[in-house]
């Protein structure tokens, strides 16, 4: 059989689909997958909003200590995280605030080893699992214990100390983000 035959025979087994018809289907794939992201991001803003309203109404104020923080990026978006603990029945429990309520601004200001006030359900099927430091209300007593604070956070979790260093101010730098936001 000769290349040619081959190629003939090919032809006639393969689909013959026409290409106006394959040009439907790629614009109905791509409708679908754009109506499947916007569907995406109304269940993700509705998600931050239900966390919002749990923490709004069911929340209790506790005092927490800023134990790290840590940013990353997605899609040249950045998201911002700060870990802190608290003091609960005893036992010291380290709790992720939720990033969608903080902007650059709010992680610069955030200081590793202060003590803030913060927004915690302490109780019911969401314990612990909606949690808000409030970096408008910090313990202005705290400041003066930065350092041994985060001494103390280095000896309790394992990996911070390098969150420290890189997000951790001393100095005069930590002064200037004191005065500018919290005196």
């Amino acid at each position: 059989m000769t290349t040619e035959k081959k190629l003939t025979e090919n032809k006639k087994d393969s689909p013959n689909i026409s290409l106006k018809f394959a040009g439907i289907i790629f614009f109905s794939i791509a409708i679908a997958v754009i109506i499947g992201i916007a569907y995406l991001g109304q269940v993700a803003d509705k998600s931050r909003e239900n966390a919002r309203e749990m923490i709004k109404n069911y929340g209790t104020e506790v005092e927490c200590r800023l134990t790290y923080k840590y940013e990353t990026e997605s899609n040249r978006i950045h998201h911002y995280f700060l870990v802190f603990d608290i003091q609960h029945n005893d036992s010291l429990i380290e709790l992720e605030s939720q990033s969608f309520d903080f902007d650059r601004e709010d992680f610069e200001r955030a200081i590793i080893g202060l003590k803030y006030k913060a927004l915690v359900i302490l109780e019911g099927e969401n314990k612990f699992k909606y949690s808000k430091i409030l970096l408008d209300k910090p313990i202005k007593e705290s400041y003066s214990k930065v350092y041994e604070e985060r001494e103390d956070i280095k000896s309790r979790y394992k990996g911070v100390a390098s969150f420290i260093k890189k997000y951790g101010r001393t100095g005069k730098e930590l002064d200037e983000i004191w005065k500018k936001y919290y005196k």
